[in-house]
Parts: structure tokens; C-alpha cells; sequence
């Protein structure tokens, strides 16, 4: 009979085939977004629209579903915002670089909730044999029974199938106001507030030359530093 860390290595195995053609989906869809946000944000900066922010004027601001696939897209180093682990890097030292960023140079895999809807966790990026970063992003607020217990258990399964050392297993509980969970250990947690993030992206911003990129995460930045 298949243990656990077995069945968890077949499921990914499924997962990969199937979130490699959903990621390819989500990068052209999210290259379509970036080209339609930039025109329509730089006409109405020609307009002088006062306070213009599409993710406002979308009410994406609170939007759970969307933030997670925004935030996917910006923590995958293969992402086409083309900044490689920038951002990864960025949220990981929020959590007291318990990863060394060398660790991010050679490719890594992502996983998402909307790719693998049986994962707990809203998202999961790993390379084997070196590290992994889970988050559940909770900006609505809520959670089901036991929940950050199962998702560390969750983490752990994928962590032991991947060979990955317990010290570089990170566990994030994103919040609007960083707040510790409720369904399990926070000892187990790295509790973050989404202004937290905002200002750790807000520091690369200066270093970014692609326009089209400074505007998305600008009024990205600017949403949720107020969620």
C-alpha cells in the first residue's frame, strides 16, 4: 500500500503536467493584462484622472481569488514580469532570511490553488532538495477547522517527498493586518500583513525599467497596503 509521501509525489507528478499548461495559460493571460493596464493606465494619467487605480475601479482590491493569482505571478521567477526571484526574495527576507537567496537562483516550481484545487494551501513554491515556501494568503479573513494545522501538515508531506530540510520549509499567514492564526500553532507561522509586503515591494520598485510592470505593481502596491 502507497504511503502517504509516495501518494503525495504521484499527485504532484499529475499536478505538474496539468499546472504546466495552466501556468503557460495564466503567463500569456497575465502579458495580455500587463499590455491592457498599461494603456488604459497611461491614458488616464494623460486625462488627469485624479486617484486612478484599476484594481479599485475593478474592485479586485479585496478580491482573494485574484490577489493570489497576482501574487503567484510575481513570486514566479519564471513569471513575465521578467525579474527572475526578486520578489521571492523580497517576502522571504520578511521572514528573517531563514532561506539563503542563493537558493533561488536555479529554477523553481510553483504551485497554486487555482492550478490544484485539492491543495490547502493557496501557494507553494519549492525547489527539491533545497527549500519551500507555502502561504495561505487570508484577506478575507476566515478560516475552516483546523486549518494551519492541516496546511502544515500538508507542507510537510510535500517537504518529506521532496527532500527538502525542515529549516527551509517556510510557512506564511498572509493577513491584512499580519495577524497570528487561529485553526492551528502559530509557532509553526511566519504572520505577515499585506502593507508588510507592500512596503518590502515598494523598495524595488526604483530598480524596475519596464513601465508597463512599474504600473501594475504600483497600484498593486497601492491596493493592498489598504486592504
Amino acid at each position: 500500500m502507497p504511503s502517504k509521501v509516495q501518494k503525495m509525489s504521484a499527485l504532484l507528478g499529475k499536478f505538474r503536467t496539468l499546472g504546466q499548461s495552466k501556468r503557460e495559460k495564466t503567463q500569456a493571460q497575465m502579458s495580455e493584462f500587463l499590455s491592457s493596464f498599461s494603456d488604459i493606465h497611461q491614458k488616464s494619467r494623460q486625462r488627469q484622472v485624479a486617484n486612478f487605480n484599476l484594481f479599485s475601479l475593478l474592485q479586485l482590491s479585496k478580491n482573494e481569488t485574484t490577489q493570489t493569482t497576482v501574487l503567484g505571478w510575481l513570486l514566479d521567477a519564471e513569471g513575465s514580469h521578467g525579474q527572475g526571484p526578486l520578489f521571492l526574495e523580497q517576502l522571504v527576507k520578511l521572514c528573517g532570511d531563514c532561506i539563503p537567496s542563493e537558493h533561488f537562483s536555479q529554477p523553481y516550481r510553483l504551485l497554486s490553488s487555482a492550478i490544484a484545487p485539492q491543495l490547502r494551501l493557496d501557494l507553494i513554491l519549492y525547489r527539491p532538495g533545497e527549500f519551500l515556501v507555502a502561504i495561505d494568503n487570508n484577506i478575507l479573513d476566515r478560516e475552516g477547522i483546523h486549518q494551519a494545522d492541516l496546511e502544515i501538515i500538508e507542507m510537510r508531506r510535500l517537504g518529506s517527498a521532496q527532500r527538502i530540510p525542515k529549516e527551509r520549509q517556510i510557512a506564511i499567514f498572509l493577513t491584512p493586518e499580519g495577524r497570528e492564526p487561529l485553526s492551528g500553532d502559530p509557532s509553526h507561522w511566519h504572520s505577515l500583513s499585506y502593507p508588510q509586503l507592500a512596503a518590502a515591494f515598494s523598495q524595488v520598485v526604483p530598480q524596475l525599467n519596464d513601465l508597463k510592470l512599474k504600473h501594475i505593481l504600483v497600484d498593486w502596491i497601492e491596493v493592498v497596503s489598504r486592504v
